[in-house]
């Protein structure tokens, strides 16, 4: 397993959003189910993880909570997040909308599916979930649960379309 940092010290492997963490070699990326799978980077990460039996810390599971409410709903947080802003945009309406017909669905909230989205992955150790109020411990607890269908994952991962690493 020592492979796996030396190989993503010198750039071989694309390595958006992504710190190796000593001698465990537990890699922490970003992703949710607007940003995993959107880009090149995370994709290839996720496969190179399986590939060396390297477990992953995901942060900002929930998209800075745009994950957690319906499209469009603010809060004072993202109305003011200029950070969120060159991260997540329009593109990301239809993935937020499948999370929500998935969680009316199951009778749970958007935070639980989008959680248990993140869990199903087999790379995933757990996410990072920055909480910030005490529900949204109840929803990450919650979201071990909720089991998501094929269908269901189909429906979660349709809407995704790849777009250029931000944050550079």
């Amino acid at each position: 397993m020592n492979s796996v940092p030396a190989t993503v010290a010198k750039s071989a492997v694309n390595h958006s959003n992504v710190s190796v963490e000593g001698p465990s070699h537990r890699l922490k990326t970003c992703s949710s189910a607007i940003w995993s799978q959107s880009t090149k980077e995370e994709r290839e990460m996720f496969g190179l993880l399986a590939d060396q039996a390297v477990s992953s810390l995901t942060w900002c599971p929930l998209a800075s909570g745009r994950l957690a409410r319906p499209y469009g709903q603010q809060t004072s947080r993202s109305a003011n997040d200029q950070i969120g802003k060159h991260f997540f945009d329009d593109a990301d309406h239809a993935i937020i909308d499948a999370v929500q017909t998935v969680a009316n669905a199951h009778d749970v909230t958007m935070a639980q599916v989008a959680l248990a989205w993140i869990l199903s992955n087999p790379v995933v150790a757990a996410p990072i979930v920055g909480a910030t109020a005490p529900h949204h411990l109840d929803d990450a607890a919650a979201a071990l649960k909720v089991t998501l269908s094929g269908q269901e994952h189909v429906m979660l991962t349709a809407p995704y379309t790849p777009r250029q690493p931000t944050g550079y």
